[in-house]
C-alpha cells in the first residue's frame, strides 16, 4: 500500500510540474507579446512629412515630458 501511495505522489508530481511549466511559458510569452505590441506601436517623432493643405513651414517638438509644442507661421497651419 504504501508503494501506491509513493507511486500516486509521484505521478502527481509530475503532472503539476508539467502544468507550471506550461502555465510559466504561457505566461513568458504574453509578457513578451504585450512588450512588443507596445514597443511597436509607438509614433515615431523623429522625421519629416509632407502635406499639401500646409500653407508654411510647421515644427511640432516634444518637451521633456513630452508634450507637443506646434510652432507655425499662421493661424491656419497651427490649427491643422
Amino acid at each position: 500500500m504504501y508503494q501506491i501511495t509513493n507511486l500516486k505522489l509521484k505521478l502527481l508530481y509530475k503532472f503539476f510540474s508539467k502544468i507550471f511549466l506550461l502555465v510559466l511559458t504561457l505566461i513568458i510569452i504574453s509578457l513578451i507579446s504585450i512588450f512588443i505590441l507596445i514597443n511597436t506601436s509607438k509614433p515615431s517623432n523623429d522625421g519629416e512629412l509632407i502635406i499639401n493643405q500646409i500653407l508654411d513651414s510647421v515644427s511640432i517638438k516634444k518637451d521633456q515630458w513630452g508634450i507637443p509644442h506646434i510652432e507655425a507661421k499662421n493661424q491656419h497651419d497651427a490649427l491643422f
